[in-house]
């Protein structure tokens, strides 16, 4: 299994262009079975399969767990939303995507500053870029909720500190991929990452408009000059920044795990009567996907139309959010216009 050897270097980047915490939690429980079954753990027999499956089946459960923490939850719809929810099954143990553990370190920092670890959730957030480096995106969002969390003269020092830890963790995470010199790869410059500019209006001969990455900086940007940050806001503008990254790329089918899970806390905390909406996103993701998966052709028009569809459903229910959720915990209310208070009265008012 080569041993103590950096694996970036033994392969082309593109067999595995992920950090190192999401290759450690894969590797090790092949190593374990290649210790007690030799070469028979290797391959693609049962054995593999098992060891393959077993850490996502472990992180599914502790998922769930964390999920059903969250306040205002109402249980059944965690189960049906998230545990039985056929994309995210789809995701994991059919397609074979690791997307799970990046969004499950995501809502793991975002359980720890909601129980006021904010430090915890540096190692957190540092963990979930160091699956999936896309997560770097969320940053400015956690560094804006401290900043209106606390007073100034406090929030600069723990600002350093919590960047320091994050960005530290990151550095020597990374550290196997700057050796190799295939971290570009690994962070912004694989063909999946590109996708952010796939989405383009030509203004002439020499010149695009890049519309899904200028919606994405839109969006970042609204929600950094948000003039009050709760906690709820925080989790929803995870969601909202990550589905806008989402439903403005060319999207992978284990893109998809990067929201659902927010839909499941937003429909299980906030009755909306939104059911039929995420129903019906689920049905198109797999009229969408699930097709290719076992070789089966369907018409190129009807797998376009779904597409729009399914973009379509999903944009809907992150309008849902940013109406019901952000637009109140995230406001940008007197952002320009400071509060006057005054207090008036005669001697004996008590002023």
């Amino acid at each position: 299994m080569n041993l103590g050897s950096n694996p970036w270097e033994l392969l082309p980047t593109q067999y595995f262009p992920y950090g190192s915490v999401l290759f450690a939690i894969m590797m090790v429980p092949k190593a374990v079975f290649y210790f007690i079954f030799g070469d028979a753990a290797l391959g693609t027999n049962a054995l593999s399969l098992i060891a393959f499956r077993a850490p996502l089946l472990i992180a599914d459960i502790c998922f769930l767990r964390v999920l059903l923490k969250f306040p205002l939850v109402q249980p059944r719809w965690i189960f049906i939303f998230y545990w039985l929810n056929p994309v995210l099954i789809f995701i994991s143990y059919l397609h074979g995507q690791l997307d799970l553990f990046a969004v499950l370190f995501v809502f793991l920092a975002l359980e720890s500053c909601r129980r006021n670890r904010e430090l915890a959730s540096a190692v957190m957030l540092a963990f979930a870029i160091l699956c999936k480096f896309h997560v770097v995106i969320l940053i400015p969002v956690f560094m804006v909720y401290f900043w209106n969390t606390k007073f100034r003269s406090e929030a600069y020092s723990f600002l350093a500190k919590w960047l320091s830890i994050v960005l530290g963790l990151v550095a020597v995470g990374f550290l196997p991929h700057f050796l190799s010199s295939h971290f570009g790869y690994v962070s912004v410059q694989s063909p999946e990452a590109m996708k952010i500019f796939s989405l383009t209006l030509p203004l002439g001969a020499d010149h695009k408009l890049y519309i899904g990455f200028g919606l994405v900086v839109a969006v970042l940007a609204r929600l950094v000059l948000s003039s009050r940050v709760t906690k709820q806001g925080l989790i929803y503008a995870s969601a909202l920044l990550l589905g806008a990254l989402l439903i403005t790329t060319d999207s992978m089918p284990g893109w998809y795990y990067w929201l659902y899970p927010f839909l499941a806390l937003f429909l299980a905390q906030y009755p909306l009567r939104l059911y039929s909406v995420l129903a019906c996103s689920i049905l198109l993701y797999l009229f969408c996907f699930l097709p290719a998966h076992f070789g089966l052709d369907i018409s190129v028009v009807a797998s376009q139309i779904s597409f729009t569809l399914l973009q379509m459903s999903l944009l809907g229910l992150l309008i849902s959010i940013w109406l019901f959720i952000i637009r109140i915990e995230m406001p940008w209310f007197r952002r320009h216009r400071p509060l006057l208070i005054g207090l008036a009265g005669n001697s004996g008012a008590g002023k």
